[in-house]
């Protein structure tokens, strides 16, 4: 009898286990399902991310990728400690430099997992002591994205865990490698595909890019002069590309005579001085002649380009070269373009970097190639034109169109794109703005400051996911703008932390503003998914003092806020006001 109950028993633990290998089976290929749909590389590493926090018990990560040129180890998704979580957002795109002795470089170059605690963090230079002391550290390890199929190749990237309590467990460290292995395939699939994305996005904006030149070379083609030609070709090209120094030389008789040189920036004043001083002396350059590199690309009528030309001065070149190159001081990327009409060169454009130097494709090559063709026609044609007001209606047109990027590009800097309020830094400019006015104004009128947090919004993203999360941001955001004066300025200060600077409004109203929007997010459910969601946020205000700095009102309304998160979350608490010493909380 005893044997059969053995037996029963083992039977019935081997069943147990099989039943558990066929759970763990079918979950895998229910995430290999989920894997093989996704191209998107965000949403393709959050799936990887989410992963990875079911296996262990870790307090941050970074996902690095190696550039292009393998010169960088670039961050593409983080989390940072929950001390920290504001500040994930800075760290996005920052990179690692491959000649930096750091864990993920070595991890990544030596193709091995690296392990880093307390005792060996001191072996690391840049940046992983100083995360270990930043973010309260006591264990680190960074795993090689690698292709099993194909171990000679360069790794993708790598994957940095942390923990700030204990070390690393190495069967969460296994199981994370094991992941990857499902993954990797899909990762490089998502690369290419973003690749293609990126590959087409450069093949529109080369196309507009194109059209918008054809437009502006019409429109240079109604100047009537050749002055005013050179002045507006100049500014376009140098405001278009990253060049210090325009020159445009023309041919006259047997010579390339300069007619224009023109510096995008007044530190460079000196040495378009310093040139022009040089060819006041002389005509230009000799045709026919080994008078240099721009005598060659007229002559031959193509495009020269130097990258680097510090790296070439010690080569042989002609004198006038070589005394041109010391003017300029510092050169660095070079480009020569011939100007044409009918195909045939009638001068040469030169853009020179100074100081640093520049990235340069064969498309914008292209692109400046292009203009010259069309400036030669304009040129040829420039005394004919008479038509003044024309010239001036269409130059001014472009004008309205730069302004009107401009502006986008204003409004763009300043506004946080998930939730459509301001950001932090149009909210940290503002801030010192208004405190200024604040302290010039005899009457003192009042200022005050509401920050507000949503409450365990971490707990809410781990059960609905990131999507839902950056839908409740958003409806946060939209509460708030529309509970809020038009003086108000309302933003996004990071992550689920929003701030309300409130002009004309002292503590008492500071208050009851944060009350009403308290009562509104709690009182209305938010949808998400087709359910509702119980939201609350905790909130703190602060009124500023004329002898304090913006930093310290923020900190009084950050403490208050913090204040009322440990009172219970879902109440708002003002901060005293400022006493010597620090201050005092509500």
């Amino acid at each position: 009898m005893e044997e059969l109950q053995t037996v029963s028993a083992d039977s019935s633990a081997r069943l147990d286990a099989m039943e558990a290998e066929l759970v763990a089976l079918r979950r895998e290929r229910q995430l290999i399902g989920k894997i093989v749909e996704m191209v998107d590389l965000p949403k393709l590493l959050e799936l990887l991310v989410a992963e990875i926090e079911l296996i262990g018990d870790f307090d941050g990560y970074m996902v690095n990728f190696a550039d292009k040129r393998r010169e960088n180890l670039v961050c593409e998704m983080v989390k940072l400690p929950a001390d920290f979580a504001g500040m994930d957002k800075a760290y996005l795109k920052y990179k690692f430099p491959m000649e930096l002795v750091d864990a993920n470089v070595e991890a990544y170059g030596q193709r091995y997992i690296v392990y880093v605690d307390k005792g060996n963090v001191a072996n690391f230079e840049g940046d992983t002591p100083v995360r270990f002391e930043r973010w309260l550290l006591e264990s680190l390890v960074v795993i090689p994205i690698l292709n099993e199929e194909h171990p000679e190749e360069e790794p993708l990237g790598t994957i940095m865990l942390c923990r700030q309590k204990g070390p690393i467990d190495r069967a969460w460290v296994a199981a994370v490698e094991q992941l990857l292995k499902l993954f990797r395939r899909q990762i490089d699939l998502a690369f290419m595909y973003s690749e293609v994305q990126e590959h087409e996005r450069e093949i529109r904006l080369i196309n507009d890019e194109q059209q918008r030149f054809l437009q502006f070379i019409f429109k240079v083609n109604a100047l009537n002069s050749s002055e005013q030609v050179y002045e507006t070709i100049a500014q376009e090209i140098l405001r278009r590309f990253p060049f210090d120094f325009f020159g445009i030389l023309m041919r006259e008789g047997d010579e390339l005579v300069p007619k224009k040189f023109k510096v995008a920036s007044e530190k460079y004043a000196g040495e378009c001085a310093a040139l022009e001083e040089f060819f006041r002396g002389r005509r230009g350059y000799r045709l026919g002649s080994a008078d240099g590199a721009s005598v060659t690309s007229f002559e031959y009528n193509k495009p020269m380009m130097v990258p680097d030309t510090l790296k070439v001065l010690s080569l042989p070149m002609s004198e006038i070269d070589r005394q041109c190159l010391k003017l300029f001081k510092t050169p660095r990327t070079t480009v020569l373009i011939p100007i044409r009409q009918a195909d045939r060169p009638i001068g040469l454009i030169w853009l020179v970097s100074l100081g640093r130097p520049v990235q340069f494709t064969d498309a914008q090559i292209k692109l400046v190639e292009l203009l010259g063709s069309f400036i030669g026609t304009a040129l040829a044609n420039a005394e004919l034109y008479t038509l003044a007001q024309n010239q001036k209606g269409q130059i001014e047109e472009l004008n309205r169109s730069l302004e009107q990027k401009v502006e986008e590009l204003n409004t763009l800097a300043v506004t946080d794109s998930l939730t459509g309020l301001s950001n932090y830094g149009f909210f940290g400019e503002e801030l010192e703005r208004r405190a200024h006015e604040y302290r010039r104004n005899a009457h003192h009128e009042a200022l005050s400051l509401v920050i507000l947090d949503i409450d365990h919004f971490k707990t809410f993203n781990d059960r609905y996911g990131h999507v839902a999360g950056n839908e409740i941001l958003r409806e946060v955001g939209r509460r708030i703008a529309q509970l809020a004066r038009k003086m108000d300025i309302a933003c996004r200060y990071g992550g689920e932390v929003f701030a309300v600077l409130l002009p004309k409004c002292d503590l008492e109203g500071a208050r009851n503003f944060a009350e009403r929007v308290r009562q509104d997010i709690e009182g209305v459910p938010f949808l998400t998914g087709g359910e509702e969601a119980a939201i609350t946020v905790s909130l703190g205000c602060a009124e500023f003092d004329k002898s304090e700095a913006v930093n310290e009102l923020v900190d009084r309304a950050d403490r208050a806020l913090y204040c009322a998160k440990r009172k219970g979350h879902n109440r708002v608490e003002v901060a005293l006001a400022q006493e010597p010493g620090g201050g005092a909380d509500g």
